[in-house]
């Protein structure tokens, strides 16, 4: 469960977690993280976490912004590209994301 500055709470669904390869804004090099996929209700925004490593704190946080939310998929390469948002990880995230349209 989230809580939002108003005190109401709403719920996170983790659906995947695990270890990626995820390519660096920069300088577009890879790097493993610990990764975890959330939906957040009550609009079901997809919501990305990135860790160091899973006891970590948050490093990043994305918005999924594609449609349809999960990209393309190269299958040869197992590599899925996705339509990301970044998110201020110092901001509260429900703030930011009741401001999407």
């Amino acid at each position: 469960r989230l809580a939002t500055l108003s005190g109401n709470t709403v719920t996170a669904d983790s659906i995947f977690t695990g270890v990626v390869d995820k390519e660096g804004e920069v300088l577009r090099l890879y790097h493993k993280r610990e990764v975890e996929l959330l939906e957040v209700a009550p609009r079901n925004h997809l919501v990305i976490a990135t860790r160091l490593a899973r006891d970590d704190n948050i490093r990043d946080v994305f918005r999924l912004t594609s449609t349809p939310p999960l990209g393309l998929v190269d299958a040869g390469h197992k590599c899925v590209n996705l339509a990301l948002e970044k998110l201020d990880r110092m901001q509260p995230l429900m703030d930011q994301l009741e401001a999407v349209r």
